[in-house]
């Protein structure tokens, strides 16, 4: 199941192409809510938003690295959540 998304004091990265429009757009609409943006995947993330456009040379790009980092720092118990962005959307928006 999806998690729920809180917005105060929670940080967001974003990955990938956003079908919703320019990252700097969505990052506002977290920030508008109270969230925070992160530079990068650290343990101190708690959702990496995976943008809908995908590339079939994702692995090899910035958007499969920080997919990559986010699963392996969840794996070894950091709460980092990786939430596709219909979901992102859906939440934002019901």
């Amino acid at each position: 199941p999806e998690p729920e998304l809180v917005w105060a004091d929670r940080v967001f990265v974003f990955t990938g192409v956003m079908a919703y429009g320019p990252r700097k757009d969505c990052q506002a609409l977290v920030e508008d809510r109270g969230g925070l943006i992160g530079g990068g995947v650290s343990k101190k993330v708690h959702y990496l938003v995976v943008g809908s456009i995908g590339n079939e040379q994702w692995r090899h790009t910035t958007y499969g690295t920080k997919i990559m980092k986010a699963v392996e720092l969840r794996e070894g118990g950091a709460p980092i959540a990786i939430v596709g962005e219909g979901y992102w959307q859906k939440t934002l928006f019901g």
